[in-house]
């Protein structure tokens, strides 16, 4: 059976004009039983209007499935993101919470954490070690339980202030010993139930050690300066006793040791007074040899030689005033002004000191001097205090030897002058080479010497800017050495 669709345009016979005309949707089905075929019409508008609706319905079911299709891919997209970054925040959450749990565990300040009642809820490794308690055992305890009784009331408080201060404080270990502590309490988050807390401790048993080990070497320090002052004191009351006993002299003389016995009350803060005594040993003797002179000058009617001692003793007491002023080398610098000096003026003048024990002792007194006068920057006193210090160890050094020489040499080499003072004594020991311009080192026997005339030598040539030093001779005795700078004649 064949299916046939025409579309049939009817027109009036009659008069052959054309009706209104209306398409028709022609069906034929032949039907051979009969021997028929039954054509159908039907009328094309109502075809034509069912078949836009139901292409509008069908465009329209089409439209809405295919933005639920796209609504729904976009939500199981939108869901994917979220799960994509829930996971990537969850895992960024479990990674940083890895890495505060590995520096908390790591470090090696001990941590503790607290709920807002103070009760522990965490401790790191450090904190464990630091007390002996694993973190189970520690667990719900008041933090104030890692103190001694008698400091709980001083965590409560630092507890309640927070205030992020450090405080020293003790730590109660599980074995009831206890340690010092330094302790930082800080806020470390609020929510709902409150506050919590982070104490961060810090063992200072090391720092206490040190700070005891200070304390004790302090104490024994100012034991040891009570015991030089003890020392320095007897020394300030033998020399006040040695004044005294010059009282008889002169007026001058009188005014000196009043002068004396001023700076000596005052040596009581230092080194002061065992200075002045060693340095003025020497002139005090000349002094009263010149004295003894006078008075004897006078009893045999000699007025001019009694004078002329007289003169002297004035001139060694004014000298005497000079080196007392300028004796503060361990205290502090001096401020002396330095001036053009001739080194050997300076000598001659220490010479003139020791003339009468030189030729006394017949000791032999060699001098090499250049042709040209050499001059250097210094303060003629200290300079010569220093010749009369190392003149009078030279002496002290060949006493009582075969051979006694003491040589004097003043040379220049290159921008230096060179002074030295040499003898033919027993030399110094190797020990003592590295010790001999130390304060109070002497070698003397039977308290001779405080040992101070040179370190405080040492100290006014290195205040000149120049050196000192101090080896034995090839042939027996030694030199002391003095290199200044040479300094230019205007």
């Amino acid at each position: 059976m064949s299916e046939e669709a025409l579309l049939v345009s009817i027109t009036s016979e009659l008069d052959k004009q054309p009706l209104r005309a209306t398409r028709y949707l022609q069906v034929s089905l032949p039907m051979p039983d009969a021997g028929w075929r039954l054509h159908i019409l039907k009328n094309v508008r109502g075809v034509r209007t069912e078949i836009l609706k139901n292409s509008l319905l069908t465009a329209g079911i089409y439209l809405v499935v295919v933005l639920l299709s796209m609504y729904s891919i976009q939500r199981q997209r939108i869901q994917r993101e979220r799960l994509r970054h829930d996971r990537e925040t969850k895992k960024t959450l479990e990674a940083n919470e890895a890495r505060i749990r590995s520096i908390l565990d790591n470090t090696k300040a001990g941590i503790v954490t607290m709920d807002s009642f103070g009760r522990i809820d965490y401790i790191n490794p450090s904190a464990e070690r630091l007390f002996g308690y694993p973190l189970p055992e520690l667990r719900g305890q008041h933090f104030t339980e890692l103190m001694p009784p008698e400091q709980r009331a001083q965590g409560s408080k630092a507890l309640h202030l927070a205030s992020a201060t450090p405080i020293e404080i003790s730590g109660l270990r599980k074995n009831q010993r206890l340690v010092p502590l330094e302790m930082i309490i800080s806020v470390m988050n609020a929510d709902p139930k409150g506050y919590h807390y982070m104490a961060t401790l810090h063992d200072i048993t090391e720092r206490k050690q040190h700070e005891q080990a200070l304390q004790q070497a302090y104490d024994e320090l100012e034991h040891r300066v009570i015991e030089r002052t003890q020392d320095l004191t007897q020394a300030n009351t033998l020399l006040k006793q040695e004044i005294e006993q010059h009282r008889h002299t002169t007026e001058t003389l009188q005014k000196t040791q009043n002068e004396l016995i001023q700076a000596a009350k005052l040596a009581l803060l230092g080194q002061m007074s065992a200075s002045i005594n060693h340095e003025l040993n020497q002139p005090l003797a000349a002094i009263r040899a010149y004295a003894e002179n006078g008075v004897t000058f006078l009893q045999r009617d000699n007025p001019e030689m009694a004078q002329a001692n007289l003169e002297e003793i004035v001139e060694l007491t004014e000298r005497m005033a000079s080196i007392s002023a300028q004796l503060k080398m361990f205290a502090r610098k001096s401020e002396g002004q330095l001036s053009l000096v001739s080194v050997s003026a300076s000598v001659d003048y220490a010479l003139r000191l020791f003339r009468p024990q030189i030729e006394k002792e017949q000791v032999q007194l060699q001098r090499q001097t250049p042709e040209q006068e050499l001059f250097v920057n210094a303060d003629p006193v200290r300079l010569e205090q220093v010749l009369v210090n190392l003149i009078s160890n030279a002496l002290h050094a060949v006493a009582g030897r075969p051979k006694r020489t003491i040589g004097l040499t003043i040379e220049q080499v290159e921008q230096q002058v060179l002074l030295s003072v040499s003898d033919s004594g027993a030399g110094i020991a190797d020990e003592h080479l590295g010790q001999l311009f130390n304060p109070f080192f002497t070698t003397r026997e039977g308290g001779k010497g405080l040992g101070l005339g040179l370190s405080i030598s040492y100290r006014i040539i290195h205040d000149f800017g120049g050196t000192i030093t101090a080896f034995n001779r090839p042939e027996g005795g030694a030199t002391l050495r003095i290199s200044l700078p040479l300094a230019e004649v205007i």
